[in-house]
């Protein structure tokens, strides 16, 4: 995120892109970024957990420790 980037405009740059989502506890997420709410609950397309592939997954806001581009 840039320093005068908002949360908001952060994500819309991340749509369509390969992100990474950790949660509170530790487990982490990737995938494409497909959609978001307007409470920035996230929809992962070709999601994978840790490393097993899970799919399409929505990951709700409350759980999300941090989210970051992923780098290829």
């Amino acid at each position: 995120m840039t320093p005068k980037e908002t949360p908001k405009q952060f994500l819309y740059r991340l749509q369509g892109k390969p992100i990474r989502v950790i949660l509170k506890w530790g487990l982490h997420y990737e995938g494409i970024l497909k959609a978001f709410d307007k409470y920035f609950n996230l929809l992962l397309e070709d999601c994978y957990e840790e490393n097993e592939k899970i799919g399409d997954t929505l990951i709700r806001c409350n759980n999300v420790k941090i989210i970051m581009e992923k780098s290829e």
